[in-house]
C-alpha cells in the first residue's frame, strides 16, 4: 500500500528501508514498444534469430562465390591483416572490378566486398578459410536486403512499414542538417544567441558537497577520523595519490535543490559535517558539507548545452516557416473543428 515501509532489506549495497510512494499503471503496448524493442535487440537470442533470418533469406536464392579467384587473391595474407589486404586490393581497378559472388542476377565485385564490415578474424583459421567466412557472411546480409526488396514489392503490409522507416529516417536526416548540425557547429551563432540571452543562463544557488567514495568502509572510516584531527582535504588527496592501498575517490558536487538521490541526505548538514556511509553506484559514499556557491550567470563553456537547445528551437521553428512557404500550407480552423465534433 503506498505510504507503508518494509521491514529491514539486506543487499550487495548495504541495509535498506524501502517506502512505496505510488503504484504507477501499467503502460499499453504502444507506449512501451520502443524501450521493449531495444531490450529485445539486446539480447543474445535476438542476435542468433537475425542470424537465422538472413541464412533463411539465403537458402531461398541461388548464389555463388568464385572460391578459386578468392584463393589465388589472397595467397598467404595473414588471418589479422585480410581486409586491410583486400582493400587494398580493390584500389586497383583491374582486380577491384572483378566479379567475386552472385546472388540471384545480382552480381558483387572485389571492391564491394572488401569495403563490407568484417567481423573479428579467428586466429586458429586460415587466411582462405576466415575469407570463405566472411564471403558467407556478406552474401547473407545481401540475401536479407535482397529479400525484404522483394517483399516490399508483393506485400503490402511490408511495403507499408519500409514507407513508413524510410519517411522517418528522411525527415530525420532532414532535421539533423537543417537544425540539429547546424545548431552545434555553428559557434559564432551560439556565441551571439548567448550574448543577446545571457540573462536566460544563470545558476541558482548551490550546496557545495564533497564525495569520498570507495568500496572498503574501513578506509572510509578512516579518512573520516583523519579529517576529524588535522587533515586537510590537499592531506587526504595526496595520500590516495601516493598510497595504491587507499582506493578512494573525492569528488566536488554542486547541488542547487533536492534531487530525490543520496544528496538529499547532506543538504540539511551544517558546514564540516558529513553523513554516515551510504550506499549508490555500486560504491559506499560519505558525503561532506563544504559551503554554498551563490548565484551566478553562467559563463558560455557552461551554459553550451542549454544554448544549443534553445537554438535548435529557433532553427525548427525557421525551418517550419519556411516548409510552409514553400509548399504553400494553409489552415482551414473552421474545417477542423467540424471534423473534431464528427
Amino acid at each position: 500500500v503506498p505510504g507503508e515501509i518494509s521491514d529491514v532489506v539486506t543487499t550487495k549495497f548495504g541495509v535498506h528501508l524501502i517506502k512505496l510512494d505510488e503504484i504507477l499503471p501499467v503502460k499499453t503496448l504502444d507506449q512501451r514498444y520502443n524501450t521493449l524493442k531495444n531490450m529485445a535487440e539486446a539480447l543474445p537470442r535476438f542476435k542468433v534469430a537475425e542470424s537465422q533470418l538472413k541464412k533463411s533469406s539465403r537458402a531461398l536464392y541461388t548464389s555463388t562465390v568464385d572460391t578459386l579467384l578468392l584463393t589465388r587473391l589472397i595467397g598467404g595474407v595473414p588471418v589479422d591483416s585480410l581486409q586491410e589486404y583486400l582493400r587494398d586490393l580493390s584500389k586497383i581497378d583491374s582486380v577491384g572490378t572483378m566479379v567475386l559472388m552472385t546472388l540471384q542476377d545480382s552480381v558483387y565485385t572485389l571492391k564491394e566486398f572488401a569495403n563490407s564490415p568484417f567481423s573479428r578474424p579467428i586466429p586458429e583459421r586460415t587466411s582462405t578459410e576466415q575469407t570463405l567466412i566472411y564471403a558467407d557472411a556478406f552474401l547473407n546480409e545481401k540475401a536479407l536486403s535482397y529479400r525484404s526488396f522483394e517483399l516490399e514489392h508483393t506485400d503490402a503490409d511490408f511495403r507499408s512499414i519500409i514507407k513508413n522507416f524510410e519517411d522517418g529516417l528522411a525527415i530525420f536526416k532532414i532535421m539533423e542538417d537543417s537544425v540539429w548540425d547546424a545548431s552545434s557547429q555553428d559557434t559564432l551563432r551560439l556565441m551571439k544567441y548567448y550574448e543577446t540571452n545571457s540573462g536566460r543562463y544563470q545558476w541558482s544557488d548551490r550546496f557545495r558537497l564533497i564525495e569520498i567514495s570507495g568500496t572498503s568502509d574501513s578506509l572510509l572510516t578512516e579518512a573520516t577520523n583523519l579529517l576529524g584531527i588535522d587533515f586537510t582535504w590537499n592531506d587526504l588527496a595526496q595520500r590516495i595519490a601516493s598510497d595504491s592501498t587507499w582506493a578512494l575517490r573525492l569528488d566536488t558536487i554542486l547541488v542547487a535543490d533536492s534531487t530525490g538521490s543520496i544528496y538529499d541526505k547532506a543538504i540539511g548538514l551544517s558546514v564540516g559535517e558529513h553523513t554516515d556511509i551510504l550506499s549508490a553506484y555500486g560504491r559506499r559514499v560519505i558525503l561532506y558539507m563544504d559551503g554554498t556557491e551563490p548565484a551566478r550567470p553562467k559563463s558560455f563553456e557552461e551554459a553550451i548545452t542549454d544554448v544549443m537547445g534553445d537554438v535548435q528551437v529557433v532553427l525548427e521553428e525557421y525551418f517550419h516557416q519556411r516548409l510552409r512557404v514553400k509548399y504553400r500550407a494553409k489552415e482551414f480552423p473552421d474545417q477542423l473543428v467540424h471534423a473534431f465534433r464528427q
